[in-house]
């Protein structure tokens, strides 16, 4: 059985302003060309629940595919 491949990221927070809310910006590790920006913390928090999420399903398909 095989493990999912691990997903690293360059985190940058940042305000446009005092009282202003958080943007957040997310860089692969290995892939720089590729950030993804975020204007809410909220909205990065989707992003990451949903790749989690994916790696999940993902790797409880593998394990099943394994048992057969």
């Amino acid at each position: 059985m095989s493990r999912p491949p691990a997903q690293s990221y360059l985190l940058r927070l940042w305000r446009e302003h005092d009282g202003a809310p958080l943007h957040a910006t997310l860089i692969p590790v290995g892939q720089p060309s590729v950030p993804q920006h975020f204007a809410t913390l909220e909205a990065l928090f989707s992003f990451l629940h949903a790749q989690a999420a994916t790696r999940v399903v993902a790797t409880q398909s593998d394990v099943e595919q394994s048992v057969e």
